[in-house]
């Protein structure tokens, strides 16, 4: 019932017993002594009965409390809506170029681009950055294409485009560079595993940092949860040639960075809703 309606003189009339008896308790907060009447023709109807000289008082308090107390139905606020967004699908498209070009071995591109500790740290910086656009085999790249362009996609939805991709790109980028610090002499590797977790832990951060859902600290819960499974699912595969360290720091690369993304984003808009 949107707004209270007259169905006789000092009776208001409601929906159910409930709502009267909760319509009664509002107009007796306020001084207001009420009946909670049953419309005895019919027999379905409810009211409340005031003093008739008191009864545009009663309409007005009534009018106000609904209008203060619409709320959205709480399984409306905890749903947020799933937007995928594929303007970062050329990045995918440029994997796969690439393989292929390294697959002919015409331009020498694995040994331009593997990130390879020593030549890193000897100068040649490009290569933590090339590496992510380089695969191993088909089905290394097909799994990266496939997982990837689903959670960047995801990711794209709540950060915007360019920025999800500058951020999981970041995500890998941290992960081939941290790598060099963490092992006195890695193997070269590639790929773009570490850039596609860390889109994973973008939308992790995102869940667990979402301030427009009410009950935040069960969202957040949900959220870790949700990241740590999927991190476990996807980076701890047990393939031997899966690099399961560059799964992890990637995905807490990127949920550092998300993180951050979202705190001083809100903090922004915060002081341009104060100006």
């Amino acid at each position: 019932m949107g707004r209270c309606m007259v169905a006789a003189p000092g009776i208001i009339p409601t929906r159910s017993k409930t709502q009267a008896e909760e319509w009664s308790l509002v107009l007796l907060s306020q001084g207001i002594e009420s009946v909670i009447e049953r419309d005895e023709e019919g027999g379905r109807g409810w009211g409340v009965q005031v003093d008739p000289a008191q009864f545009s008082t009663s309409v007005r308090i009534l009018r106000q409390y609904i209008s203060e107390n619409k709320t959205v139905p709480r399984e409306q606020e905890q749903t947020r809506r799933l937007i995928f967004d594929w303007g970062n699908s050329w990045f995918f498209v440029l994997l796969v170029v690439m393989f292929v070009l390294n697959a002919t071995r015409a331009a020498g591109l694995r040994e331009f681009g593997v990130m390879d500790r020593a030549s890193f740290l000897a100068g040649e910086w490009w290569r933590p950055f090339t590496a992510i656009l380089l695969h191993n085999d088909a089905a290394h790249l097909i799994a990266n294409v496939v997982i990837g362009a689903i959670f960047l996609a995801l990711a794209g939805g709540i950060f915007g485009t360019m920025r999800a991709f500058c951020l999981s790109f970041a995500g890998g980028v941290i992960a081939n560079v941290t790598k060099c610090f963490l092992y006195a002499n890695p193997p070269p590797s590639l790929g773009a595993s570490g850039m596609v977790m860390a889109a994973v832990g973008l939308l992790t951060a995102s869940a667990m940092i979402d301030r427009e859902v009410q009950d935040s600290r069960q969202s957040a819960l949900r959220g870790c949860a949700a990241g740590t499974l999927l991190l476990v699912l996807l980076g701890f595969d047990p393939h031997p040639q899966t690099d399961v360290l560059a799964h992890v720091i990637g995905f807490f690369a990127g949920f550092w960075l998300g993180a951050a993304s979202l705190l001083v984003g809100g903090r922004f808009a915060r002081k341009a809703e104060r100006a």
